[in-house]
This record gives structure tokens, C-alpha cells and sequence, in this order.
């Protein structure tokens, strides 16, 4: 599963994503706090806002989603500060240290003029990443974090029927196809931070699809012939499944070791 990796920090991070689904996903709950945030008509607000007031320029981002959120209710402000925690979960922190991520989800959340009422997972082991991001995450956070919104807001207006079977029923592949058909999606690697976050279990920890393309070559003759992808162009979630296909004949090939490797620990 791909949940195991050897690495004791991912499971610390994983912990935290396993909450955020729990309480953030699943629910309208929140991150740090008791108030429902993660809502429908919270998400909708902070689009009317991030979207509808795009500001040019060399500002840094924060300074403009503050001015944008200016006009937001407290619970929006506090919605973006835990948006932008899940959108740090996944660059390691080699490239984003845990310190500087848990300093601008404070000084977001502050924007409310509130305290964040529980920290735990603004502790550095929660937020010491789980693998690379490349360029565009860091520097492209406002087309990232667009499509995120949408993604969010799109889901919140699922009946809980829906969600949960797009989470339950042919898990993974339902929710990728509806995640998929949000425009852009291909373009946005947070697609597949989030992804990787909702489903640890089954999709590996890449955000790159240029990774994926070299796994692919590097590992697909692994594969009988029959599980083999029948297209030279895949789309990303073809690339998705047959990563996975991939994984599981290596976790079968490597069972013996991996059985020790856990029995050590």
C-alpha cells in the first residue's frame, strides 16, 4: 500500500491529512477549531473574494489575500488560513520548513482577530512534508489554490449520498474521474497533493506528472501483458491506475522484505 514508505516523517503528515479528511472532507468541521468552516457557503464566499478582486503585480501573496479577504467574515479568514495549512502539507520541508508553514497559517488565521484554538497540528512533525512540489506549487499558489477552491466548493454542493460514494465506491477512480472533470485539473498539481491526501492508501505521493511518465517507463515491464496501458497517450488518471497496477506487483515481488521491515520497527 502506498501509504508505507519507509520514511517514519510521512506518518506524522499523514495524521493530519487523515484528520483534515475526517473533519474537513467528510465534514464541515475544521483543522484548529470547533466551528464549521470547511462549509459550502464559506468556500463560495472565499471564491466571491480571491476570484473576483485578482490583483497583478510584484506584491507578495499575502499581503494581497489579505487586502482581498479584507471584507470576509471571520470564518473565511480562518478557512483560508486552514487552506492554505492542507496546501503545506505536502512540499518537504527541505524546500518549505515546518516553521515558516506554521507562521503564515498564525498570521492568516490573526486576520480574524482570533486565537487558533488548538495548534497540534501546526507542529513541525505534522508539517515536514511528504515529497517535492516543483516550481509552479510554490510560485503559481494562486492558480493552485483557484482550482482548489473550486474542487472545494464543487464537492460542498454533493449530496452526502454522493460524496460518499465517490469516497467509498470504486475508490479511488470514481473520485479521480469527478475530481478530473474540474477544468484545468491536469494543470494544477495541487490535484495531485490532494489525491494523495485523500487516498494515502492507494496513490502514491507525487505531485509531478513528468515523475509519473518516468515511473512509468522505468517500471511498466512489470506488468503482464494484459494490465499493460493499450495508449502511448494516458490520461492522469490511466497514469494513476497504472501506477498503482505497478505498485502492487512490486508489493508482491517484495513481500518478504517488507514483512521484515516492519517487523524491525
Amino acid at each position: 500500500m502506498s501509504r508505507f514508505t519507509g520514511d517514519e516523517e510521512v506518518v506524522a503528515v499523514l495524521e493530519a491529512a487523515d484528520a483534515w479528511r475526517s473533519n474537513c472532507l467528510e465534514r464541515d468541521g475544521s483543522v484548529f477549531s470547533d466551528e464549521p468552516l470547511w462549509s459550502k457557503s464559506n468556500f463560495d464566499e472565499f471564491r466571491r473574494l480571491f476570484e473576483g478582486n485578482p490583483m497583478d503585480g510584484n506584491r507578495d501573496f499575502f499581503d494581497k489575500l489579505k487586502e482581498q479577504l479584507s471584507p470576509a467574515p471571520k470564518q473565511v479568514k480562518k478557512l483560508a488560513a486552514e487552506v492554505l495549512w492542507f496546501y503545506q502539507l505536502f512540499p518537504h520541508k527541505s524546500r518549505y520548513s515546518p516553521e515558516t508553514k506554521a507562521e503564515q497559517v498564525r498570521d492568516v488565521w490573526s486576520w480574524s482577530e482570533d486565537l487558533i484554538p488548538n495548534e497540534h497540528f501546526l507542529g513541525p512533525e505534522h508539517l515536514v512534508g511528504v515529497g517535492s512540489v516543483g516550481v509552479a506549487y510554490l510560485t503559481r499558489r494562486p492558480d493552485q489554490l483557484r482550482f482548489f477552491l473550486q474542487a472545494l466548493s464543487d464537492w460542498k454542493g454533493l449530496t452526502d449520498g454522493q460524496r460518499s460514494d465517490l469516497l467509498s465506491n470504486d475508490s479511488p477512480w470514481g473520485f479521480i474521474e469527478w475530481l478530473d472533470a474540474i477544468p484545468n485539473a491536469a494543470k494544477r498539481p495541487i490535484r495531485n497533493a490532494l489525491l494523495y491526501f485523500v487516498f494515502p492508501d492507494q496513490l502514491e505521493r507525487i505531485v509531478s506528472n513528468d515523475h509519473r511518465k518516468l515511473i512509468l517507463a522505468a517500471f511498466k515491464s512489470k506488468l503482464p501483458p494484459e494490465k499493460l496501458p493499450r495508449s502511448a497517450t494516458l490520461s492522469l488518471r490511466e497514469m494513476d491506475q497504472t501506477i498503482s497496477e505497478i505498485r502492487a506487483q512490486l508489493e508482491t515481488e517484495l513481500k518478504d522484505y517488507i514483512t521484515q521491515y516492519m517487523a524491525g520497527k
